[in-house]
């Protein structure tokens, strides 16, 4: 058996031999002609990638992601500043434009902080300032700049205050210089005049800036309307919280409309819901002064028992009192709870009417007294008295 099957191999050796080496050919060529396509490949996609390189120069044809080189430093450009920031008018300035370096924008990151693989920013042009600024922002917010040294201030050294606001020449040496010294009185003045349009051009915002100047030196009547200006929403955004606080500082000092508005305030929710208790005291306060608006209101609360106990006399003395001060619909709700009212109780309503006797207002709390010469004169300028002729001289004029 196995000298057959050797037989069978022997006699089929050599066609088994040139099949394999027919095989073996076909895998050489085929390696031969991956190796030939292979390199050919290469070269292309090696000129590719040297034509996207940032490194080489920009192409002619269509490709999309070519860089051009970058800009030359432009002039500079106006200075935006933030609406944070004081506005600066030294000639000195170099705007931000002039300062930053020319950088392109950038969709994510923090703003003002080095990218990887960043080039170095362009130098300044001839003239500029050397000094490093952030980039420009504005707005009201500002980013963070990067850090610089600077010289500690030496210790209790006093942070440099802004550039002061000087009033015109146009309102006189005395206001001028009295308001600039911080007195509190030629302050609120000042902003009674850019309010009324008296010797200057009406001002809104100047007219805040000097009521805020007051009201901070503690002057009522500067707080009262100052309140009122936050409430309404009126050279300044409007502010509730701010009202408050400036009505209740009034308030305290004895302003009766200061009394009022806050009551208002409180009736009508500062923080969304009505506070009538606080509303009913500050009411109560104002109508002892004798602010009529102030009695009427009272007077509804205790109609409806509304942040104090149901009391019909008491609605009828207060509705009666704003009624003598010309309140018509007072007089009206008046005479409709005199009906409702017993004769003995009408009787005592009407006789805690008539001593009622209205509480005065402090003067330093509502008023604001100008100097004894007036705003025109500058303080403290003294005039020599005008010399008296002497008892007893003739004072008729002698005939030609």
């Amino acid at each position: 058996m196995l000298g057959t099957v050797s037989g069978v191999i022997s006699k089929r050796r050599r066609p088994l031999m040139i099949g394999i080496g027919v095989l073996l050919l076909v895998l050489g060529s085929f390696q031969l002609v991956s190796h030939y396509l292979g390199a050919r490949q290469a070269p292309t996609e090696a000129s590719r990638a040297r034509e996207n390189s940032p490194n080489a120069a920009p192409s002619t044809g269509s490709t999309p992601n070519v860089l051009v080189p970058a800009p030359t430093p432009a002039p500079p450009a106006p200075d935006r500043r933030s609406e944070n920031s004081p506005v600066d008018v030294g000639p000195a300035k170099t705007s931000p434009a002039a300062e930053a370096p020319m950088t392109s924008p950038v969709g994510d990151g923090a703003a003002g902080e080095p990218k990887p693989g960043a080039t170095a920013p362009a130098p300044p042009p001839p003239g500029a300032a050397n000094v490093a600024t952030p980039n420009e922002i504005t707005g009201s917010t500002a980013a963070t700049p990067p850090a610089i040294a600077v010289a500690p201030p030496p210790p209790g050294a006093a942070p440099a205050a802004p550039a002061e606001k000087l009033p015109p020449s146009e309102v006189g040496a005395g206001l001028r210089s009295a308001a600039l010294a911080g007195n509190p009185a030629a302050e609120y003045e000042l902003a009674l005049r850019y309010t009324e349009g008296r010797g200057v051009a009406p001002n809104l915002d100047e007219a805040v800036h000097w009521l805020e100047r007051a009201a901070n030196h503690g002057l009522a009547p500067a707080q009262y309307r100052l309140g009122s200006l936050h409430e309404k929403g009126q050279g300044v955004k409007k502010d509730l919280e701010a009202a408050r606080r400036l009505y209740t500082a009034a308030a305290n000092k004895g302003n009766g409309k200061a009394m009022h508005n806050l009551a208002v305030l409180y009736a009508e929710g500062i923080g969304g819901e009505p506070d009538y208790r606080n509303a009913s005291q500050w009411f109560r306060k104002a109508a002892d002064h004798g602010i009529p608006d102030s009695q009427y209101n009272l007077a509804i609360l205790y109609a409806r028992g509304i942040g104090v106990e149901q009391n019909f006399a008491e609605s009828y003395k207060w509705f009666a009192l704003a009624a003598q001060q010309g309140d018509k619909d007072a007089a009206k709700k008046r005479d409709d709870l005199a009906g409702r009212l017993d004769a003995q109780t009408l009787a005592a309503a009407r006789t805690a009417v008539q001593s009622f006797t209205a509480e005065p207002q402090p003067a330093e709390a509502i008023e604001v007294k100008p100097p004894p010469d007036g705003w025109e004169k500058p303080a403290g300028t003294h005039h020599a008295p005008k010399a008296k002729p002497p008892v007893g001289s003739p004072r008729k004029l002698t005939p030609a």
